[in-house]
C-alpha cells in the first residue's frame, strides 16, 4: 500500500509530537509539581481573608494537583530512568518527597483533609519506599551527588512526616480527645467552695479585667491571651464542641461583671474595633493551627528565642525535633552546593542539569521563605519579651499596614428569597442567575443553587450595634439571650416568617415616606433611620444563609416552609418577573389572594407588618426590628456548631464565629447544657 505525501508528512509529525513527549514530559511533570508548590506558597493564606469562589476553586485545584502530580512522577521515574544520559533524573525523587510534604503555609485544604490523616500516613510510606527503590537503582558518578541525595531524600522525608503530624493533630477526633483532656486537668485544679468550683489563688474579678483590657488593645494584645491560656482553652474548644459552654470566671463573675461592662462601654475613646481585632487575632491564631504547620514552628522557634521558657517538651523530644527541623532548613542549601562541586558528566543532558538546579534553587528559595513567613507569623505569639520579639512585632506590623492587614474578609453572607424570582441589574448577577435557575436547580441529582449567596461589607456601624447590644445586656444582667425560643414556632420557621414581614415593612415605609414629603424630619434620625434599616436587612439576610444555606438549626418541616414559601412568592409575582426587588415587595404585600391559607408565612409576615407599622416613629420602628434580629444571631451563633466555625475559618471567616468569641469574653451569655 502506497501512502500518500500528507499521510507521510502525518505520520511524521505524530512520530515527532511523541517524540517530544518521551523527551521532555517528565521535565515539564516535574517543574509543574515544583510551580504547584510556589503556588500554594503564595496563595495559601488569602483564603483566610477572601470568600470568593474563583480564588478558592483554584486553590483547591492546585492542592489536589500537588500530590497527584508528584506521586505520578515518582511512579514514572521508578519505571523510565534508566537511559545513561538521564543519569541526574535519579537525583530527582527526594525533591518529589519535599514537595509533597507541602508548604508551611498549607497543611490542610479543608477539615475532612485533616480527618483523613492515615491516608498520608500510609502515602508517606509508600512514596518513601517507592523514592528510595529509584534511588537505590542509580550508579552515582561522583559521591558529592549521592551525598546532596542522600540529603534531600531525608529531608523530604521530615517534611511529609511534619505533614502528617500537622493533619493528625488537628483531626477531629484528635483535637475533641485534647480538648477534653484540657478540661480534665482544668477541672483538677478547681477547687469547690458554697458558690461552686474556684480556682485557688485566682480572683475572677481581676482576670476578667485583664481580659476586657486585652480587647481594648485589639491584635497588640494578642499574644498576652496565648500566655494566658485563652486561645488554647476556650478558642480552640469552640472548634472542637457543638455546644459550647461559659467559662467558669464568667459564671463566678456575673454579679460583678455589670459595672466592668460598664466601663468598658463608656470608657474615653472606646470603639469596637480593638475587641473585634483582638477576636480576630485570635481566630487566626486558630486558623494556622488547624490549617497550616504553625504548631511546629511555634514550638521549634520558641526554644529557639527563649529556651528556658520552653519546659513542657521533654529534653529527649525536643533535641531530636530542634534538630530535625534545622536540618530541613539548611538541607537544601547544602545540597545546592554540593551539586555545583560535583561532576555531572559530559554525557548528562544539559536539560537535566538545568531542571536540577530549577529544583535546587528553589527549596532553597521556598525554605528561606518559609522561615522568614513563619517567624513574622509566630512571632507575637513567642514567650517573653526582648529586642528580637519586639523588632519582629514591629516588622509584622509594617507588613501588615504596607499590604492586606485584614484578619479575614470582613463580609457578611447574604441570602434573599425574593431575588431568586426577580430581574437582575448587573450583567454577571443575571448570568449567575440563569446558571442556578436553568441549569444547576433542574439536575435531579444535584437540585442546588450555587450562586444565590451574595456578600456585602461589613460595616463598623454593624459591628458597633452588635457589640453594644451585647455589652448592653450584660448591664442589664440579661444573660439569657441564647437561650430563648419562639414558644409555638420553630426558630427557622419564625426566622422566615420575621423575614419577610420585615421586607414588607421595608417597603411600607418607603411608600408611607413618600407621602410624608412635606413633614419635616431631622438629618440626623434620617441618617440613624438608614443606617438601622440598612443593618436590618442585612442581618437578615445573614442569618437566613445561616439558616438555609448554611443548615444551622434547620428541620425538616423549616426546609419545607421555606420551599413552600418560594412557590407562593412565584405565584404572586410570577416566574422569571422583570420586577424590580422593592416592585416585588409591594407585589407580595398588595396581593390579598384568597387561596393563601392563614398559616401561611406571607399572609402571617403581612399581619406582622401591619403591627409593626403602627409605630410611628421609624427610627424606633428600624432600631426594634434590629434588636430583634441581633438577638436572633445571639441565639444562632452557639448552636452553628464546631464543625461549622472549623471549615469556615479557611473560606474567608465568618461573623458569627467573631460574636461566639464575643459572647464567650464578655460573660456567660452562652445557652447552658440544660436549654
Amino acid at each position: 500500500m502506497v501512502l500518500s505525501f500528507d499521510d507521510v508528512l502525518l505520520h511524521r509529525s505524530i512520530d515527532y509530537v511523541k517524540g517530544l513527549l518521551d523527551e521532555w514530559e517528565i521535565h515539564c511533570l516535574i517543574l509543574l509539581s515544583f510551580s504547584l508548590q510556589v503556588i500554594l506558597l503564595l496563595t495559601a493564606g488569602m483564603r483566610r481573608q477572601s470568600t470568593g469562589w474563583v480564588l478558592r476553586t483554584i486553590l483547591w485545584l492546585t492542592y489536589l494537583l500537588a500530590d497527584s502530580v508528584a506521586i505520578f512522577v515518582l511512579g514514572h521515574l521508578a519505571v523510565n530512568a534508566s537511559k545513561p544520559s538521564h543519569h541526574l533524573m535519579f537525583f530527582w525523587p527526594p525533591f518529589l518527597l519535599v514537595h509533597l510534604g507541602g508548604q508551611d503555609t498549607i497543611t490542610a485544604f479543608s477539615k475532612e483533609d485533616n480527618d483523613l490523616w492515615k491516608r498520608h500516613l500510609l502515602s508517606l510510606v509508600f512514596q518513601a519506599v517507592v523514592a528510595g527503590y529509584v534511588v537505590g537503582k542509580a550508579h552515582w558518578r561522583d559521591q558529592r551527588l549521592k551525598a546532596a541525595m542522600v540529603l534531600m531524600f531525608l529531608s523530604g522525608c521530615f517534611k511529609y512526616a511534619e505533614r502528617t503530624w500537622c493533619l493528625f493533630v488537628s483531626s477531629t477526633a484528635w483535637f475533641r480527645l485534647l480538648c477534653l483532656n484540657r478540661l480534665s486537668t482544668m477541672k483538677s485544679g478547681y477547687q469547690l467552695d458554697g458558690g461552686g468550683y474556684y480556682v485557688p489563688g485566682v480572683s475572677t474579678k481581676e482576670k476578667m479585667r485583664k481580659i476586657l483590657d486585652l480587647m481594648k488593645g485589639g491584635r497588640s494584645k494578642s499574644q498576652q491571651a496565648t500566655e494566658l491560656g485563652i486561645i488554647q482553652g476556650s478558642v480552640l474548644n469552640f472548634m472542637s464542641v457543638d455546644a459550647p459552654i461559659n467559662e467558669l470566671q464568667t459564671t463566678r463573675a456575673k454579679d460583678v461583671l455589670p459595672d466592668m461592662l460598664k466601663g468598658f462601654l463608656y470608657s474615653e475613646g472606646r470603639s469596637c474595633g480593638p475587641a473585634y481585632e483582638f477576636v480576630g487575632a485570635c481566630l487566626v491564631h486558630c486558623y494556622q493551627f488547624l490549617y497550616t504547620k504553625y504548631p511546629l514552628r511555634t514550638q521549634f522557634w520558641s526554644v529557639v528565642f527563649n529556651p528556658a521558657a520552653c519546659c513542657e517538651m521533654p529534653l529527649a523530644i525536643q533535641i531530636p525535633f530542634l534538630l530535625c527541623t534545622l536540618f530541613q532548613y539548611v538541607a537544601s542549601a547544602i545540597s545546592l552546593v554540593l551539586f555545583m562541586a560535583a561532576r555531572k558528566g559530559h554525557d548528562s543532558s544539559r536539560a537535566d542539569i538545568i531542571v536540577s538546579y530549577i529544583l535546587l534553587v528553589g527549596a532553597v528559595v521556598l525554605d528561606m521563605s518559609s522561615v522568614a513567613m513563619s517567624i513574622l507569623d509566630v512571632g507575637a505569639f513567642l514567650p517573653g519579651g526582648g529586642k528580637i520579639k519586639s523588632s519582629i512585632l514591629h516588622l509584622a506590623s509594617y507588613f501588615q499596614t504596607f499590604g492586606c492587614g485584614k484578619q479575614w474578609s470582613e463580609e457578611l453572607a447574604q441570602y434573599s428569597m425574593v431575588k431568586r424570582h426577580i430581574k437582575q441589574d448587573k450583567c454577571m448577577a443575571s448570568i449567575k442567575q440563569w446558571i442556578d435557575n436553568k441549569c444547576l436547580s433542574r439536575i435531579p441529582v444535584l437540585h442546588v443553587r450555587l450562586f444565590e449567596v451574595a456578600h456585602v461589607s461589613l460595616t463598623e456601624d454593624m459591628k458597633e450595634f452588635i457589640l453594644d447590644e451585647l455589652v448592653g445586656c450584660g448591664t442589664r444582667k440579661e444573660w439569657d439571650i441564647a437561650s430563648s425560643y419562639a414558644r409555638g414556632k420553630e426558630k427557622p420557621t419564625s426566622v422566615v416568617l420575621i423575614k419577610k414581614a420585615k421586607k414588607i415593612e421595608a417597603s411600607n415605609s418607603g411608600s408611607a415616606k413618600k407621602s410624608r414629603k412635606g413633614e419635616a424630619s431631622t438629618s440626623g434620625s434620617d441618617d440613624q433611620m438608614k443606617k438601622l434599616k440598612q443593618m436590618s436587612r442585612q442581618l437578615s439576610n445573614y442569618i437566613m444563609y445561616l439558616v438555609f444555606k448554611c443548615r444551622v438549626m434547620l428541620t425538616d418541616h423549616s426546609q419545607l416552609v421555606h420551599d413552600n414559601t418560594h412557590e407562593e412568592i412565584e405565584a404572586l409575582i410570577g416566574k422569571d418577573s422583570l420586577l424590580s426587588e422593592e416592585d416585588a415587595i409591594d407585589k407580595l404585600h398588595s396581593n390579598n389572594r384568597s387561596d393563601l391559607h392563614t398559616s401561611s408565612v406571607l399572609h402571617q409576615a403581612r399581619e406582622l407588618a401591619k403591627e409593626l407599622n403602627r409605630i410611628n416613629y421609624e427610627t424606633d420602628r428600624w432600631g426594634l426590628i434590629t434588636s430583634v434580629w441581633a438577638e436572633m444571631l445571639y441565639y444562632t451563633t452557639p448552636r452553628c456548631g464546631g464543625a461549622f466555625h472549623y471549615e469556615h475559618l479557611a473560606t474567608g471567616g465568618e461573623f458569627a464565629t467573631h460574636v461566639l468569641l464575643l459572647m464567650n469574653f464578655l460573660g456567660p451569655f452562652l445557652p447552658g447544657p440544660d436549654v
